[in-house]
């Protein structure tokens, strides 16, 4: 007869959060996770928020990181396109989301309005969502309007991150930080939140800066002292690209993978 089918989850992090917010949805969530054969979470964070919010058995809950194509990925591609950013002489910090509530655009876009002050800097946001109607009115009332470049979506990313100076990600909350990561990827060190697991995968003080969330004036010196301090930038920038091929490329978690669905399959 036909062999039985396993079934292999993966958390993600909105699933999880989900629970947190509307609880009708644990229902559900538990009854997948309970005939799952094994549960995968992309931190060791999400694992401990998994486990404390589900009755599941932590022996089947495993993590397995994202991964990412450090090839394509890569320092230096694509110098044309620093143009469509900013200008040959301004400081280039990144964003790249889905600009929900929960990446709080509105801090990052106070935050840059600091750091203007002291640096001849050009935000630009990569991306589309519902806060992003209330992000250009803010540009707009902080006399921004020059300084900052809305960018819309952006298929092909991996293009547009090596441009960056900095890569700044001041979430509320991440369970990975993949556009972290795809920014390291490229030798972009990375300002972002210490929340989540962003310190599974940025490590403050040596390939970016972790930051509490919603310190503006915090976010704003951590930004300030990359820019300011090309070494500094540069050597974490170095340090990013070595961890992001070292720990997470995808030549690194493919085997995991594998062992994963083998341990399965033998029950």
């Amino acid at each position: 007869g036909r062999p039985e089918m396993k079934l292999v989850t993966t958390l993600h992090g909105t699933d999880i959060t989900i629970i947190g917010q509307q609880r009708v949805y644990k229902k559900v969530t538990s009854f997948g996770i309970a005939r799952s054969d094994r549960v995968t979470c992309v931190s060791h964070e999400l694992r401990s928020r998994t486990l404390g919010l589900l009755e599941c058995d932590a022996d089947h809950v495993e993590v397995l990181p994202n991964f990412i194509d450090v090839r394509r990925f890569v320092p230096g591609c694509c110098p044309d396109k620093r143009r469509q950013l900013g200008h040959h002489d301004e400081k280039i910090i990144l964003h790249v989301s889905n600009f929900r509530e929960v990446k709080r655009p509105r801090d990052m876009i106070h935050a840059f309005a600091r750091v203007v002050g002291k640096i001849n800097a050009r935000l630009a946001l990569v991306g589309d969502g519902p806060e992003l109607a209330a992000c250009k009115e803010l540009v707009e009332k902080l006399g921004l309007r020059r300084q900052v470049s809305f960018i819309g979506t952006y298929d092909a990313i991996w293009e547009l991150m090596p441009q960056a100076d900095l890569f700044y990600l001041p979430s509320e909350y991440e369970s990975f930080g993949l556009s972290a990561l795809e920014a390291m990827a490229c030798g972009v060190p990375v300002v972002a939140s210490h929340t989540g697991g962003l310190p599974e995968v940025v490590t403050s003080g040596q390939t970016g800066i972790l930051v509490p969330v919603g310190d503006i004036q915090v976010h704003a010196d951590a930004m300030i002292e990359l820019l300011s301090d090309d070494t500094k930038r540069k050597a974490f920038g170095a340090a990013a690209r070595e961890v992001a091929v070292g720990r997470f490329a995808l030549e690194k978690i493919l085997p995991q993978w594998e062992s994963l669905y083998e341990r399965t399959l033998k029950g």
